[in-house]
């Protein structure tokens, strides 16, 4: 199978010769990172439509594509959003480029999707699990499974230099803790190694569940192989400082104040369709409606008593009896649960 097999015609010559030869060799290297990890190119470029749409993304995208920089240095969000507007799914993009039909996307495209998925890896590299390697990795980071397993798993090979410098000459103890976060603050935290919000520090926990409970339910981006809906959970390596490091009375929560200390071993993606999400949120609501179904005739006995209650001084005082009854019987029930 060829890979971009087109010729330059005659008419490109000069700058626009030398500029198809450039869009070229960057799609040649998108290619090349599609061809290699195709659900991992998704998620790292869904990571980045995240912190694109988030209204701080100023403080989010970093570092800025060059591209999309003006020459006031402010970020131009305005034709970075449009451009991601124009990305297609990314199996299609690979489609494409395998057929050697390298035309259809624009310039803008084609930088901004060399830009996320070839130089921003210098930053951080995505590598997929296999769903048949969650287990070992468990295993391998000594934690109990989760109870709601995720639907994908990456490893993240950061560069972290900071880090991995500050690991090698002290000799603090190395931890791990779950993040459960934002989905927008993770790429910051991945590509600069900066903290979401500087004038706070990042909690962790020991407790992945509770971490996948911090972490809320939001829309990704509409081409992802992750998910309509999409919720993170990263598995945080750091160093247990105490200028930076700070563990909670419960010891099961920890405070850091600088990202130097901390790097994300492992990110956890748990996506869902926009349809199963809806179904997710009526189940409490159905639930509610069928008690409600099985005990009409309790509950219709419930409103005439009260309504007793309302018109007369005798029902007003019998109910009060009927609620502390009630009130001792319930707290009885709960202290033996």
């Amino acid at each position: 199978m060829t890979l971009l097999n087109f010729q330059i015609n005659d008419k490109d010559k000069g700058d626009e010769n030398g500029a198809i030869r450039a869009r070229k060799k960057m799609l040649k290297q998108v290619f090349k990172r599609l061809q290699a990890d195709l659900l991992a190119c998704d998620a790292q470029w869904t990571l980045f439509v995240a912190a694109a749409h988030s209204h701080l993304h100023e403080s989010l995208l970093l570092p800025f594509p060059e591209d999309f920089v003006n020459n006031s240095q402010q970020l131009t969000i305005d034709l970075i959003c449009e451009t991601i507007a124009e990305v297609p799914r990314l199996e299609y993009v690979l489609q494409q480029l395998k057929l050697g039909l390298w035309r259809c996307f624009s310039p803008q495209v084609v930088k901004l999707l060399h830009t996320v998925l070839v130089l921003h890896r210098e930053f951080m590299a995505f590598s997929t699990l296999r769903p048949c390697e969650f287990s070992e990795l468990y295993e391998h980071l000594q934690m109990p499974a989760p109870k709601n397993s995720p639907t994908r798993i990456y490893e993240v090979m950061a560069s972290g230099k900071v880090y991995a410098e500050l690991r090698a000459i002290h000799t603090y103890p190395v931890r791990l803790g779950f993040y459960g976060g934002k989905l927008d603050n993770l790429y910051a935290i991945l590509t600069a190694g900066t903290l979401p919000n500087q004038d706070e520090p990042v909690m962790l926990t020991t407790d992945i569940d509770e971490a996948l409970a911090m972490s809320p339910a939001e829309a990704g981006w509409g081409g992802s192989r992750c998910g309509s809906v999409l919720r993170s959970v990263a598995v945080v390596e750091f160093i247990n400082m105490p200028t930076h490091v700070t563990v909670v009375e419960d010891n099961r929560h920890v405070l850091i104040t600088n990202s130097s200390c901390m790097q994300i071993s492992y990110l956890l993606i748990y996506g869902q369709s926009c349809d199963a999400y809806e179904q997710s949120m009526e189940q409490p609501c159905k639930r509610l409606l069928r008690w409600v179904d099985a005990n009409r005739y309790v509950l219709s006995m419930g409103l005439y008593v009260l309504g007793l209650s309302i018109v007369s001084q005798t029902g007003r005082g019998y109910i009060r009896s009927v609620g502390k009854t009630g009130f001792l019987f319930f707290k009885k029930c709960l202290l033996e649960i």
